[in-house]
């Protein structure tokens, strides 16, 4: 908005609006990838606790 209101041309807002977006756009991707792998994480060490845990579960009542 400032650009429009100092007068700039319409296609220098445009591009730095766009310019914009597309590095916003880019950032979010970055941290949707890392919460994703850490999310990936997080399933991978349940899934172990949950297989340890049947494990023990089946040697107990097996004795």
């Amino acid at each position: 908005m400032d650009l429009w209101e100092s007068g700039a041309a319409p296609t220098d807002a445009k591009v730095t609006v766009v310019t914009a977006l597309v590095t916003a756009q880019h950032r979010n991707s970055k941290a949707l990838g890392r919460r994703s792998w850490a999310y990936r994480g997080a399933v991978l060490l349940l899934l172990a606790e949950a297989l340890t845990l049947v494990a023990a579960i089946a040697e107990s009542s097996g004795s």
